[in-house]
C-alpha cells in the first residue's frame, strides 16, 4: 500500500510537470496494489483519467478513443465513491470532448 501511495505522489508530480504519459503509467502501476481501499482506488482512477485526457494534446485523431478511456476510468472512480464530485466533473468534460453530450448531461444532473 505504501508503495502505491508513493507511485501516486510521483504520478502527481509528473502530471504537474506535464509528463502525462509517465503520470498515467504510475497511476496504472499503483492501481495494481490489492491493499488499496475504495476511495484510494477512486482517486487513482480519476487521476489516470486526467492524465489520459491531457496526454494527447491537440491530437484529434485519437481524441475520442482517449476520452472513452477517461470516461471508463471516471465511471470506475464513481462506482467506488459515489459522491466523488471531481470524478463526475472530469467525466462530463471527457464526454463533451468525445461528443457524448447525452452522457455529459446525465452526469451533470447528478452534480
Amino acid at each position: 500500500r505504501e508503495e502505491a501511495m508513493e507511485m501516486k505522489t510521483e504520478g502527481n508530480e509528473r502530471f504537474k510537470g506535464k509528463e502525462f504519459g509517465r503520470a498515467r503509467r504510475l497511476y496504472t502501476k499503483a492501481l495494481r496494489c490489492t491493499e488499496l481501499n475504495g476511495k484510494e482506488r477512486a482517486v487513482l482512477y480519476a487521476n489516470r483519467a486526467a492524465a489520459v485526457m491531457e496526454e494527447g494534446g491537440a491530437d484529434e485523431k485519437n481524441e475520442k478513443k482517449r476520452m472513452k478511456s477517461a470516461m471508463r476510468d471516471c465511471e470506475r472512480a464513481i462506482e467506488l465513491d459515489a459522491g466523488y464530485v471531481k470524478a463526475m466533473r472530469r467525466y462530463v468534460k471527457a464526454c463533451e470532448r468525445a461528443r457524448e453530450y447525452g452522457k455529459a448531461v446525465e452526469m451533470a444532473r447528478r452534480l
